[in-house]
């Protein structure tokens, strides 16, 4: 059964920007109002009816005017937090020709990947939502660490610490600006696991004892 903790845990940047946004515009709201009901009642014996009236319906363009500013602000948060400020789209940025990886005696392909100009040993892991980095490796490399996220593997589902890839390099191929996360606990055998998120970038042909991979587009 999931807690109010991980599930506020488990939230994006952008869900927690809206979040917040929706809890200022309903105390900004409600102050409004407050206001505008003390406005009234000072108003209501002091004036004549109709300066009353003529001030209620301005008083009220006003208030309308005020509730529309929280809501043009959520608007452009929410907009700024899935285009500004969540990382941009991965692309492969340079590089040609395919990567070969030859198969181990276990049946794994393994070789060496440059995260961040430092080098890594790796697996391809087909089974994994994202890309995973030891958390040894992660620190030499300078990665942030984020928050917890949920994700498959291999070995089922493990919550670990989101991160950020400014360069991934296999073979001649860079790929810049993709997600991650850190493994906490990796164990004797700490290697980087390659997942889906770095191989839908690729067209993978298995043959034989060799997997070679060929990037769909450089730019």
């Amino acid at each position: 059964m999931k807690t109010v903790s991980s599930i506020y845990n488990n939230l994006s940047f952008s869900q927690l920007i809206f979040l917040y946004g929706i809890l200022i515009f309903i105390v900004f709201n409600k102050v409004i109002r407050f206001k505008y009901r003390m406005w009234r009642f000072k108003k209501h014996w002091s004036y004549r009816q109709s300066q009353v009236n003529r001030l209620q319906i301005s008083n009220g363009a006003t208030t309308i005017y005020y509730l529309l500013i929280p809501c043009i602000t959520i608007g452009l948060l929410w907009y700024a937090a899935d285009t500004l400020i969540i990382n941009p789209p991965p692309m492969v940025i340079s590089g040609s020709g395919d990567i070969t990886i030859p198969v181990d005696r276990s049946g794994h392909y393994r070789g060496t990947v440059l995260i961040n100009s430092v080098a890594m040993p790796f697996v391809i892991d087909t089974g994994a939502t994202l890309t995973t980095i030891p958390v040894n490796m992660a620190i030499k490399a300078g990665l942030s660490f984020g928050r917890n996220i949920s994700m498959s593997t291999a070995n089922g589902q493990v919550s670990n610490p989101s991160t950020f890839i400014n360069s991934l390099r296999l073979g001649n191929i860079e790929i810049k600006n993709i997600d991650a996360s850190i493994m906490i606990n990796p164990g004797l055998n700490a290697q980087v696991l390659i997942g889906m998120n770095t191989l839908k970038y690729f067209r993978m042909v298995q043959d034989k004892n060799r997997l070679t991979l060929t990037a769909y587009a450089t730019r």
